[in-house]
């Protein structure tokens, strides 16, 4: 159903949970570039939810993806 809800414009959120405050700072240490992303994460749901890894991924000034990463939040399990 979340197709036939995106279609319309209406928004689904299936996993429960959003993200706000998300930064990206680039930054050079020890001669190397490094990219650091920080977020929440909170639940959108009044039901217990678990964190799944997050993927984060590194976009092209063409949105195309140049690099994906893996990320297990520290925060496992939002009430």
């Amino acid at each position: 159903m979340a197709g036939v809800y995106s279609a319309l414009g209406i928004g689904v959120n299936a996993i429960g949970l959003d993200f706000s405050d998300v930064t990206t700072v680039k930054s050079h240490k020890d001669g190397a570039d490094l990219i650091t992303v920080t977020a929440r994460i909170y639940g959108v749901e009044t039901r217990h939810l678990t964190v799944p890894p997050v993927i984060v991924t590194l976009l092209d000034e063409h949105s195309k993806p140049l690099y994906q990463w893996s990320v297990s939040p520290k925060v496992r399990d939002i009430e």
